[in-house]
């Protein structure tokens, strides 16, 4: 179990000294990845009953956009340099699909996880701070060890609203501690990665938490602190919206540039697209960009333009389910009394509301911390419907039918 928890507490560090560093072509990511890999499937070999891997529509339509990938994979690219492909990520997701819905099989593992993810989203922090501190607190954007800055800001809105939540739960005062410090950080780090796409998805996830929050005067007090920040500090993402230098004036025509080109794609090959992971080379065919790094520089357009609007559609109704799943789970937490399960759907719901909107200004369908967001919340489901099947006596399958849609309100008075 230490090599999964490894895992989330790696997620965000892409190239970190120690886990990114090649000896021969592999890296401490990929050994760790392949021992808890090996542990999942010792696991399930000790199992009485499979785990229900496709019992959530999140987790069944990620399999079939996996699928999709690697049939356009397949049909464009001819499998050559698959090592450094998108196709590579994608399997790894259905690897890490595989491990975190194996292992996490109980709500101590569960609440284990999610600290650990909310870790390791402070850990990249803490790096990006360090690399803004190096540079002399100037207006340069840290970014190495944790990516990209607009990555790595899109991936914080995930855990952000997570920890302010468990902070405020009765825990033991080391977690209180431990989310409040996580929070903290990534708060701060966010603000200096001055992604304006993140700061639009943050002002997204604040609204959220502040409509649907019991506590708004806690959240109005953090925005009072927050806004000196805001508007003050030098790498600040308002000012880059309000004020932009020649550097960001390049960056939104660039923005643009990609987007146009998307777009072009898309009018031209509607149901297929282009292939998985030909947006870049295609821009350099017709001379749109000439940089080898060019991506989408948006979520959506990308997908349409390289799988086809069918496979966009599917992207997006994984994240409406995504949404509605979480929901549903809180309300049935509700029912049941279950404080931390409420708080934690919560959490995700928000995250989710303001990534949702930041993955406009990024490409964020191979961000792993993203995924792992939305293999733990199928996990979350499943550990009410164990809860419940336990506490009513009732069939795990029976249970299970709920989330086909078979309803029975006799289950929920009892």
């Amino acid at each position: 179990m230490i090599f999964f928890y490894l895992i989330l507490l790696t997620c965000a560090v892409p190239n970190h000294p120690w886990f990114g560093s090649e000896v021969g072509g592999v890296t401490l990511f990929k050994i760790t990845g392949a021992c808890a890999v090996l542990y999942a499937t010792l696991r399930l070999a000790t199992r009485k009953s499979f785990p229900p891997y496709l019992s959530s529509w999140p987790v069944r339509i990620f399999i079939l956009l996996f699928l999709i990938a690697l049939l356009s994979y397949s049909f464009t690219s001819g499998w050559t340099g698959i090592s450094e492909s998108p196709i590579a990520t994608y399997v790894s997701l259905v690897m890490l699909f595989f491990v975190t819905v194996t292992v996490v099989d109980s709500k101590q593992r569960l609440r284990t996880s999610l600290l650990c993810l909310i870790g390791g989203l402070a850990l990249a922090s803490l790096y990006t701070l360090r690399e803004w501190q190096k540079g002399g607190f100037g207006t340069d954007r840290p970014g190495y060890v944790a990516g990209d800055a607009n990555f790595f800001a899109a991936a914080a809105l995930l855990t952000m609203p997570l920890a302010y939540l468990l902070l405020k739960e009765k825990r033991p005062m080391w977690e209180k501690i431990f989310c409040g410090t996580c929070l903290l950080a990534t708060v701060l780090a966010s603000l200096t990665a001055a992604s304006r796409g993140a700061f639009i998805g943050l002002a997204f996830t604040y609204l959220y938490l502040l409509i649907r929050s019991r506590r708004k005067l806690a959240l109005l007090f953090c925005a009072l602190i927050l806004v000196p920040v805001v508007l003050f500090a030098p790498t600040s993402p308002l000012r880059r919206i309000l004020h932009p230098d020649y550097g960001d004036i390049s960056s939104t025509a660039t923005h643009q540039a990609l987007w146009r080109a998307g777009l072009g794609f898309i009018a031209q090959h509607p149901l297929s697209g282009i292939g998985l992971g030909q947006f870049k080379s295609e821009t350099e065919r017709q001379q749109i960009l000439q940089d080898a790094s060019a991506v989408g520089h948006n979520t959506y357009i990308e997908i349409g333009a390289e799988l086809g609007v069918p496979t966009l559609l599917l992207f997006i109704a994984m994240l409406i389910s995504l949404f509605f799943l979480l929901e549903r789970t809180r309300r049935d937490a509700l029912i049941r009394g279950d404080l931390f399960l409420q708080d934690v759907t919560f959490g995700l719901q928000a995250g989710l509301v303001g990534f949702a909107p930041a993955a406009f200004f990024f490409s964020a369908e191979y961000e792993k911390p993203f995924w792992i967001v939305v293999f733990l919340s199928a996990c979350a489901r499943r550990m009410l419907d164990v809860q419940t099947a336990a506490e009513t006596d009732t069939p795990l399958s029976e249970q299970q039918s709920e989330l086909r849609g078979e309803f029975d309100p006799q289950r929920v008075t009892n």
